[in-house]
């Protein structure tokens, strides 16, 4: 059987799309705001999403703004993550007691790979 010309240049043409369009993020490095006005994620849960899903490259810190967050959160396996390269949750006004995690448990760290992960100033949990 001979496949046409056609149909291989339409085969060629999906898997190259698709190549492109794969969302191949970069690593995590820097510092990112959770929460308040033009944040650069709304909620923790994007955040860690985000976190999980494209790992990280260098310490990472999120700035958590003032407020009450109505979200459990589990961080699992984050790729990159070591003694240097750490991950921080911290309030952005250096008042922890004005970042409400409402679920509980609020914050779980999971043993996979948590030994680079750290609150400072514990937020609050209720």
């Amino acid at each position: 059987m001979k496949v046409s010309s056609f149909w291989i240049r339409n085969i060629l043409t999906l898997v190259s799309l698709f190549i492109l369009n794969s969302d191949s993020k970069a690593q995590l490095t820097g510092t990112y705001t959770i929460g308040g006005i033009t944040p650069d994620y709304t909620t923790f849960t994007l955040a860690v999403a985000d976190l999980v899903a494209s790992g990280v490259s260098g310490p990472v810190i999120f700035d958590v703004r003032d407020g009450t967050y109505p979200e459990q959160i589990s961080i699992g396996t984050i790729t990159g993550v070591s003694a240097t390269n750490t991950v921080t949750f911290q309030s952005e006004s250096g008042d922890s007691t004005t970042v409400i995690l409402t679920f509980t448990p609020a914050l779980r760290f999971e043993k996979t790979n948590a030994e680079g992960i750290e609150s400072k100033k514990p937020l609050t949990d209720n």
